[in-house]
């Protein structure tokens, strides 16, 4: 027999699973789920017919309660975690239920979807495809995976240690600032957590072992405003154009590179007189003439990477580049932080054993990492589980974030056996002896 790196790293429980496939389809709860399949399926639409779009602070707090009820229901403690009026989100959901000693697990989803109620998408249909729906894989269909799941646990008695938390955020399609507050709970939680895996959306092999993460970053340039004869003059200098253009050129050239590092300058301005509106930031005009050298500019963008240490690389690249400003014109940059990245670590791959073990038992395609580039950010990466991470273990399905966005309902039940043999695999699993990272293979 064939022992890998990845069995030796995880621990005996893994060995056998991998060795044995079958073993990990439990059958009182792969019966528990799809006796529930229809009622899964009611109970998703019925969520998603109730409109939780991120600013409808009343429609996110009522499908919260929703989700409550039905963790009250299988012995779980829930609490509503508020915002500060001030911050316009409606909060967030916090369930836990300890089963014994063990490992922690945290469980992570959103209530809100990109969709308000101005919309007019606001039901569920079904298609030839699926069940359309406003947020119906993006990602009310995780969370439904998540809770019947643990149904399916509790009804047959499966759980016997570790303790099970579920954060579901009121508003990561339009996070609440400032961060530090929104996700004060979600940190907190970070610094118990074992394990921790996220539900947001999904696909039939792909497991997400990591993400980039995203700050937005701000340029504001400043001239001498003259006659456009003047311009390259002792007195004027370059002007502010000229000076933005050499800043971004610049960025391209020297900070471009590092694999999965991007930073796109969204919103570009330049003119003799910039106005903004205060209520709406990306609201601007500008106002100018061919023969006036502009006197400011200003440029809005993201920076998204693969480590906070990239990114800290590439903060300190921009703000030399900005700082060595042509004559008589100056810059200052800006970067307003948001989601960190969400590190693949070797624990993340260790986890993926247990996912490829429990793909080959249940039939489904073969799991296989993601490509963290190809990943946007998530509330997961806030957290720094002490053994390992995955996230898109979501149900799956195309058009997110648009009117088509469309479930492949089959996926609701296979992602619900995953999700459950997953849990029941960590529970039942040993904790490693130690948290240091380990080199991936």
């Amino acid at each position: 027999m064939k022992i890998s790196k990845t069995c030796l790293a995880i621990g005996a429980v893994c060995c056998a699973w991998s060795t044995s496939p079958s073993a990990l389809a439990s059958p009182p709860v792969m019966e528990a789920i799809e006796s529930s399949q229809e009622d899964q399926l009611n109970f998703l639409i019925e969520t998603v017919n109730i409109n939780s779009g991120t600013h409808n602070i009343e429609g996110v707090r009522r499908v919260g309660a929703m989700y409550a009820q039905r963790l009250e229901d299988i012995g779980f403690t829930t609490e509503w975690v508020d915002m500060p009026p001030e911050m316009g989100r409606a909060g967030h959901l916090l369930a836990t239920r300890s089963f014994g000693d063990g490992p922690n697990i945290l469980l992570i989803g959103h209530i809100d979807t990109v969709f308000s109620p101005e919309s007019e998408f606001q039901r569920a249909e079904r298609t030839d495809d699926g069940i359309r729906g406003p947020g119906i894989v993006d990602m009310k269909g995780g969370i439904t995976t998540i809770i019947y799941s643990l149904e399916a646990l509790v009804k047959a008695d499966a759980l016997k240690k570790g303790r099970i938390t579920i954060f579901l955020a009121g508003d990561e399609e339009d996070i609440g600032q400032p961060i530090s507050q929104s996700r004060h709970k979600l940190r907190e939680l970070s610094k118990t957590t074992d394990y921790a895996l996220g539900f947001e959306d999904g696909a039939a092999s792909e497991i997400v072992v990591g993400r980039r993460g995203i700050s937005g970053w701000s340029l504001h340039v400043s001239g001498v405003q003259a006659h456009s004869s003047r311009i390259f003059g002792d007195q004027v200098g370059a002007g502010a154009s000229f000076e933005m253009a050499r800043v971004l050129s610049r960025f391209y050239k020297e900070v471009r590179g590092p694999s999965g590092l991007t930073f796109n300058p969204g919103i570009l301005i330049s003119g003799s007189s910039i106005l903004s509106d205060a209520d709406m930031k990306w609201d601007l005009r500008v106002q100018g003439k061919s023969n006036v050298v502009t006197d400011e500019g200003r440029a809005f963008g993201a920076i998204r990477f693969m480590s906070d240490e990239q990114y800290e690389r590439a903060k300190q690249q921009m703000s030399q580049i900005v700082a060595d400003s042509l004559p008589n014109t100056s810059s200052q940059i800006s970067f307003e932080d948001a989601y960190p990245a969400m590190n693949d670590v070797a624990g993340n791959y260790q986890l993926l054993g247990f996912v490829k073990s429990i793909h080959e038992a249940l039939g489904l395609a073969p799991a296989s990492p993601a490509n963290p580039v190809e990943r946007g950010a998530a509330d997961i990466s806030f957290v720094e589980a002490r053994f390992g991470a995955l996230d898109g273990l979501g149900v799956t399905g195309p058009g997110r974030h648009s009117e088509n966005e469309v479930l492949k309902v089959e996926s609701l039940a296979s992602s619900t056996k995953r999700a459950a043999l997953l849990v029941l695999a960590l529970v039942d699993m040993p904790l490693p002896q130690s948290a240091e990272p380990e080199a991936r293979d």
